[in-house]
């Protein structure tokens, strides 16, 4: 088996682009990073606005007190692994 997929070699390219005023790459993996937490910021405010019944400004608070610990989350976790 690995004679047969000796051939496949992929190396995907670390920066997406530059960011030309700051000369500061944004890599994939930050890009998804940052991806995953908006869509999942508002995957959560339209859960708890539809599921749970609270006003707008309700889960809006919410939403933020738990992406916060989220956020902390990732990065305490991103920096173990």
């Amino acid at each position: 088996l690995v004679m047969t997929l000796a051939w496949f070699y992929w190396d995907p390219p670390l920066n997406i682009f530059t960011v030309p005023i700051l000369d500061r790459p944004v890599t994939w993996y930050g890009f998804l990073f940052v991806l995953g937490l908006s869509i999942g910021y508002y995957i959560t405010y339209r859960i708890l606005i539809k599921k749970f019944n609270l006003t707008s400004q309700q889960s809006l608070t919410l939403t933020d007190r738990i992406t916060w610990f989220v956020v902390g989350g990732t990065l305490i976790g991103a920096r173990l692994g």
